[in-house]
């Protein structure tokens, strides 16, 4: 029977992707927009109409670059049971979370042994894409190479400190030092706060090597300051904390304006003076634009990409999926494989020296701290 299968630990051998074809760079046509911070519009070409591929009787794999219980692992499953149903034969789909290496595992995975007949999708946060742009080695893919069939949502992060904290506005960031946890040293939850340091003048301390669930439990237990995360993670993991007023929000840490923040919530691209900085800090937040995409192997064949991206735009239009959504906290702003492309191909061609910046900004280790408590992560091998 059609359906979504469970996950497993070990991902089996899929036939062998074919010989990998470069992309060539485009301008860089979006500087004007970057420099105002203002959205990325694209155009979709309409071209002739492409063959539809019957999935009937055929088992889809995603390999999902999130922990089971994470944003990309949820966001995923609730999705996975209308996405089958939209494509034609309504085909099973399997699920299986391959998360080391900041969700990076994952992709490198679907893009070494992808299907090229449409069977294999993977889907990530932003980490895999930041990697790819603002990592210090060359990763194991070329995102690039990737055939985007869309993607679910739009990071927005914000940095908070808990209610009763002395750090009461970003002057008092600046004014004094704030400690905030953060999980693994390529997390962006150590990152973020680092280019807003770099780009705002704020002096906020990453504390590295707690959990996931520790590092918000260490703004309670005031351990440390704050917390820079998602909103979406804290709305799911602790509603009460904001229908409580527990939690003080500072600064909307995302390029596309978080209206679920309190109002006069300062945006943090409205905080740098600097037009090179603010470029910088754009390029930095735009992965978080395309979030939980979805993205078929390379040399997947013409016809099976618009048969994935016609049953995404009808996935993501279901009243029934929607509503599903909504009761999982999830907050869908879907965009189109050709809206993904387009940003991707935006960072690739981003001024070099644009992107020097940011990796300087980000590379900055010498205000970061390490975890002592009882709520620090013990390493685990290919996790952060």
């Amino acid at each position: 029977m059609p359906g979504l299968a469970a996950s497993v630990s070990n991902a089996p051998p899929c036939r062998a992707a074919r010989a990998r074809k470069g992309i060539g760079a485009i301008p860089f046509r979006f500087l004007s927009r970057i420099l105002t911070g203002t959205a990325v519009l694209v155009a979709v070409s309409t071209g002739p109409a492409v063959a539809q591929t019957d999935f009937s009787g055929e088992t889809i794999t995603v390999y999902a670059g999130g922990q089971p219980g994470s944003g990309v692992d949820v966001f995923t499953r609730t999705f996975m049971r209308y996405y089958a149903k939209a494509l034609p034969g309504q085909p099973t789909i399997v699920i299986k979370n391959m998360f080391g290496a900041r969700g990076t595992e994952g992709v490198a995975y679907a893009y070494k042994n992808g299907a090229t007949d449409g069977t294999t999708l993977t889907t990530m946060a932003s980490g895999p894409i930041q990697e790819a742009v603002f990592g210090g080695r060359k990763p194991a893919y070329d995102i690039r190479e990737f055939k985007w069939v869309g993607s679910l949502a739009i990071g927005q992060s914000t940095c908070f400190v808990w209610h009763d904290s002395k750090i009461k506005s970003v002057e008092d960031m600046i004014n004094n030092q704030v400690t905030v946890s953060a999980t693994g040293s390529r997390s962006n939850s150590k990152l973020l706060p680092l280019m807003i340091n770099h780009t705002t003048g704020t002096r906020m301390k990453p504390v590295v090597g707690y959990g996931g669930a520790g590092s918000v439990l260490a703004v309670e237990r005031q351990e440390v300051d704050g917390r820079c995360i998602p909103l979406d993670t804290l709305e799911v993991t602790y509603p009460d904390w904001i229908g409580q007023n527990q939690v003080r929000f500072l600064i909307d840490a995302s390029l596309t304006p978080n209206e679920r923040l309190p109002e006069g919530t300062p945006n943090v691209m409205n905080l740098i003076e600097d037009p090179k900085d603010r470029l910088a800090m754009r390029l930095f937040l735009l992965p978080a634009e395309v979030t939980i995409p979805y993205g078929l192997a390379p040399e997947t064949n013409p016809e099976a990409v618009a048969t994935h991206r016609t049953a995404f735009r009808k996935a993501v239009r279901n009243p029934s999926y929607l509503a599903d959504a909504r009761r999982h906290n999830q907050d869908i702003r879907p965009k189109s494989g050709e809206e993904v492309t387009a940003i991707i191909e935006e960072l690739f061609t981003a001024p070099p020296d644009m992107i020097r910046r940011v990796k300087r900004y980000i590379g900055d280790n010498t205000v970061a701290g390490r975890c002592q408590g009882n709520l620090c992560q013990r390493p685990k091998k290919n996790q952060e």
